[in-house]
């Protein structure tokens, strides 16, 4: 005889699997900000961008210099904006750790860092987490790509793997190509990866 399973146990199992097999957070965010600005983490001069002012979209991403995860994708990050910058997109890095910034010891860590890795784009310090609290980033690497009416487009991780290296899911790339072709992305949220912001 063939017991069957409470429809209750059947419903937390059907929770749960989702809880497991969902790729992103639990809510997307629905609007970004229009403006990025701050501080250049190298420079020190004023940054002050629109995520509206770019041909195809914006690639806002949230770093860190002491996270792994963030490091191992720097090399794509290189890479992504070496192919779509040229075809009008405008990438933004943005540093909101509290703990990387709260000293001068801490700050010329983050400054050497961010130098050595060479990034071929602006990154902003982020004082108070104020940005990222903006952007609802949590982690490091977070991406959020934005098109020219200010409509959020992908938003979650580079990839699907702590380490780039051992991605097989490449979102970022992905959205920025379907965009590129006129497309929305057809994966536009995604858990992102990594080491959680600091706030104070």
């Amino acid at each position: 005889m063939r017991v069957q399973a409470p429809a209750f146990q059947i419903a937390v199992a059907g929770v749960i699997l989702w809880a497991f097999s969902s790729a992103g957070p639990a809510t997307a965010l629905a609007a970004v900000p229009t403006q990025v600005s701050g501080a250049d983490v190298l420079t020190g001069r004023t940054i002050e961008t629109r995520t509206t002012d770019s041909q195809k979209g914006t690639v806002v991403v949230f770093l860190s210099a002491n996270c792994p995860c963030s490091a191992s994708h720097e090399i794509v990050l290189k890479t992504l904006f070496k192919e779509y910058s040229s075809q009008g997109f405008r990438f933004i890095g943005v540093h909101s750790n509290t703990d990387e910034s709260s000293t001068a010891e801490a700050i010329e860590r983050t400054r050497s860092h961010f130098t050595e890795s060479a990034l071929p784009f602006p990154i902003i310090q982020d004082v108070s987490a104020k940005i990222a609290n903006d952007w609802s980033a949590l982690k490091t690497p977070h991406v959020f790509v934005v098109n020219p009416q200010g409509e959020l487009l992908y938003q979650g991780g580079v990839d699907d793997s702590h380490s780039s290296a051992d991605a097989k899911k490449k979102y970022l790339k992905e959205a920025l190509s379907a965009i590129q072709s006129g497309k929305k992305p057809e994966v536009a949220l995604t858990r992102s990866l990594g080491c959680a912001i600091k706030r104070n």
